[in-house]
């Protein structure tokens, strides 16, 4: 899920909605991953991506940026659009796949932008639609949707319209949808909790949907493999985003060649938030904002 700043709704009309759609196109071209569900509210969106091969930080990064250097021209606006970094989680194939599918299309139902599913049948911005009509955007692979939603006593359409109605009756937990209902890291395996999510970038690896035991299984595979190193580094790039933008214009001013004044200042500020807030080195800031310890050093001390 990705948020829009404060006050900001930049989906709000069809022609900003349709630049979004038009970057997600032109950022999935690159990073080719598979996304089975989609919608975009007002002020945030939501995708289901299955990650392919490439870094589904790059793909987000991409599309995010895209489309806030056009919105921001054609809306003569200037500075971050959205959030901090977007929030992730890690899904189990099966019930749990399919019950956020059925969140994402269903948001603008529960939001009150349509009031059943005959309207939400024509509307526009979500994958709802182009799934049911044979006609979706050309990123949203319904050939994969369809197999997932597949059931040897059932057409997965007929699947799909039965898991809405369903979902439009029952009551959802909208935080277990979006924040998962496991987090994975240093405290170990726990449920979310509005006082953990605030933490979360600080001490947990990542949050699972899924059942305990896929969240341990998770959590194994993590350890073995290393992975707490790897999203350390996911930790530090969340932080930053959550300080200083999602759009990742700051850290790319810092870690440039430009001997601007601006730049150099955006390293100060980086080195300084980096040392301080993350208990960083000058030499794990040097690697980070790839310039020479020496210079990071200076940085501090000034």
């Amino acid at each position: 899920m990705c948020r829009a700043v404060d006050g900001c709704a930049p989906f709000i009309d069809l022609e900003s909605a349709a630049m979004m759609l038009a970057s997600i196109e032109k950022s999935n071209a690159k990073y080719r991953h598979t996304i089975l569900a989609w919608a975009l509210m007002p002020n945030h969106l939501h995708l289901l991506v299955r990650c392919g091969e490439e870094s589904l930080s790059g793909f987000i990064r991409s599309m995010l940026v895209r489309f806030a250097m056009i919105y921001n021209r054609e809306h003569k606006r200037r500075g971050h659009l959205f959030q901090g970094r977007f929030r992730s989680i890690l899904v189990e194939d099966g019930r749990y796949v399919l019950q956020l599918i059925r969140y994402i299309h269903l948001n603008p139902v529960r939001a009150g932008i349509v009031h059943s599913l005959n309207q939400l049948d024509r509307y526009p911005l979500t994958g709802h639609r182009g799934f049911i009509t044979g006609m979706p955007e050309p990123w949203h692979d319904v050939t994969e949707l369809r197999r997932v939603l597949s059931d040897p006593g059932a057409e997965p359409m007929e699947n799909y319209l039965k898991l809405l109605k369903e979902g439009q009756d029952a009551e959802t937990d909208a935080m277990e949808m979006t924040a998962g209902n496991w987090l994975l890291g240093k405290a170990g395996l726990v449920a979310p909790r509005s006082d953990s999510l605030s933490a979360r970038r600080y001490n947990f690896w990542g949050a699972v949907l899924g059942s305990r035991e896929f969240a341990v299984d998770v959590a194994r595979t993590m350890a073995g493999s290393g992975a707490g190193i790897s999203r350390a580094r996911e930790n530090l790039d969340e932080m930053v985003a959550q300080e200083f933008g999602a759009d990742g214009a700051y850290l790319m001013l810092a870690r440039s060649d430009s001997k601007s004044s601006a730049a150099a200042v955006a390293r100060r500020r980086l080195a300084a938030f980096l040392h301080e807030k993350a208990g960083l080195s000058a030499s794990q800031i040097a690697r980070y904002l790839r310039k020479a310890p020496s210079a990071v050093s200076r940085m501090l001390k000034s």
